[in-house]
């Protein structure tokens, strides 16, 4: 893990700041506020950003895209059809190896890498908060699971265990928290699946279009798009390979990309490495 060397500390992506909660639907309904006991909010569903149609590209070789479409032309229901399954088919696959950037701000940019098993909302992943004033960035390790977020402990918290009696801490536990954006990130991450598919009718009458073929790696993709968001979706897969959108209160896009799609195991941190966040002085 990496750390601040000198001058000012740039802002962290796992503490609280304030969230204004103000993303809504395409239908409209307010979404990212209220949080279930399951904790991560699914109403942070990527659908719920805007996709975008997809498009054909004459000099992709092997597409199945019509070489006639043109940019910003309307959803067909072959297009409808493979949005309202693309969530559903990364839950059948399972997990992914994940690569992320988010212009957090015009002072802070975000890399994240790191593993996601969709089926058991667990993810394993390293986020890496730039400045862009030039300071050195800091690495923060983070493990999650369905009700629980671990970061890995600084040299302050394993000294605070260390003087209550706890030696060995190497993990801090807490709740999810939608004030984090770290948290609002992941609650994205988790929203790329989903345990059945969507209705095609309904993707029909959003405001999505046809943007264009692209590739992810080797791999052909049709490109969908809304005002605010893209999906790109595997010809061949079906599967949502890569996500771009934007989330209330963040400075500028995220773009998540998947490969080597499969079915993950994540294991959570030993508890006896673990101290509760509560249990440590701000």
């Amino acid at each position: 893990m990496g750390g601040v060397q000198s001058g000012r500390a740039p802002p962290n992506m796992l503490a609280p700041c304030r969230y204004d909660g103000s993303m809504r639907s395409p239908a409209g309904r307010p979404i990212g506020q209220r949080r279930s006991k399951r904790v991560w909010p699914v109403a942070l569903l990527v659908l719920a950003l805007g996709v975008a149609g997809c498009g054909g590209d004459e000099s992709q070789t092997g597409s199945t895209t019509p070489p006639t479409r043109t940019q910003g032309e309307a959803l067909t229901s072959q297009d409808a059809q493979s949005l309202a399954l693309a969530l559903f088919r990364n839950y059948e696959v399972g997990g992914a190896t994940l690569v992320a950037d988010v212009d957090y701000s015009s002072e802070l940019s975000v890399h994240m890498t790191g593993d996601i098993d969709w089926k058991n909302h667990r993810g394993r992943l390293e986020v890496e908060t730039i400045p862009s004033d030039g300071q050195p960035s800091v690495a923060e390790q983070v493990v999650f699971d369905k009700s629980e977020v671990y970061t890995a402990a600084q040299p302050d918290q394993v000294r605070q265990a260390e003087v209550s009696g706890r030696g060995g801490v190497q993990w801090v536990r807490r709740t999810p928290d939608a004030a984090r954006p770290v948290d609002q990130l992941i609650a994205l991450l988790v929203s790329l699946a989903a345990t059945r598919p969507e209705n095609p009718e309904l993707l029909e009458q959003q405001d999505l279009v046809f943007d264009r073929t692209a590739a992810v790696g080797e791999l052909a993709v049709v490109v969908y798009r809304s005002p605010v968001a893209e999906y790109w979706i595997g010809e061949d897969e079906g599967t949502l390979l890569r996500f771009v959108g934007r989330l209330r209160g963040f400075g500028g896009e995220a773009s998540f990309t998947f490969t080597d799609q499969r079915s993950v195991t994540i294991a959570t941190p030993d508890p006896a490495t673990v101290i509760e966040l509560n249990q440590l002085s701000p």
